[in-house]
């Protein structure tokens, strides 16, 4: 699902955020990114999003090699791969059913499958009964989930969670994690990305450990020890 074979970005000043990063991860996988504030784990969201562009290296994304990708197919990568941010990025004015038909909308998808997939789901992330609320009648980690069920809204193969839980208390944060677990186990691949060390201890999934852009760790069961 994921290849990154040698790569490195580079900042001017040279500021390398990530240094000679090898790693693969499998369709289906739930791997857990972790390391200290500026380890570069969200450089690799970035990589992965075609937000930037690798300095060095190639970067494979579901078979499909974005090293040198083209600004115009930029928009049909992103809708091959969700990605949950820290803050929700949620329109306030919207309802939850009209955030995550938003994501439909915008690629022309017709309004009768709209109607029928974004029902789907919100029961995925057990918000099937909240589609009339809007964000700020919501907990911080409702609008958490909302913001997943949008990511999932094309279907991706892979989901990016770039430290979902790291605006959330501790209750919210597990069941944001519980939330993705169920994700994976209906196929589709999770990185998770995130510096919360009882989330990931309690995962007992793969663990990526980066330090100062390298990887120093790489646990098919792991735990967060730094």
């Amino acid at each position: 699902m994921i290849h990154l074979k040698g790569v490195t970005k580079q900042y001017p000043g040279n500021i390398v955020a990530i240094r000679n990063i090898t790693l693969h991860i499998e369709p289906g996988e739930f791997v857990s990114v972790v390391g200290q504030s500026g380890a570069g784990k969200s450089t690799i969201v970035r990589l992965l999003m075609a937000e930037e562009a690798a300095s060095r290296g190639r970067i494979i994304v579901g078979g499909w090699d974005i090293t040198g990708i083209k600004r115009r197919e930029i928009p049909v990568l992103r809708r091959q791969i969700g990605v949950v941010f820290q803050d929700y990025k949620l329109l306030r004015k919207k309802t939850i059913f009209e955030n995550v038909s938003f994501a439909l909308e915008v690629c022309g998808e017709p309004r009768q499958k709209i109607k029928t997939l974004v029902p789907q789901l919100l029961k995925i992330v057990g918000l099937e009964n909240q589609q009339r609320r809007f964000p700020d009648q919501l907990s911080g980690g409702e609008q958490q989930r909302v913001s997943i069920a949008r990511a999932l809204a094309h279907r991706p193969k892979l989901l990016l969670a770039d430290e979902p839980t790291g605006n959330l208390d501790s209750l919210n944060a597990q069941e944001i994690v519980d939330v993705l677990r169920k994700i994976n186990e209906l196929g589709t691949t999770i990185m998770l990305v995130t510096h919360n060390r009882d989330i990931v201890n309690a995962l007992k999934k793969r663990v990526i450990t980066l330090d100062h852009g390298e990887i120093i760790s790489d646990q098919a069961v792991g735990r967060y020890v730094l």
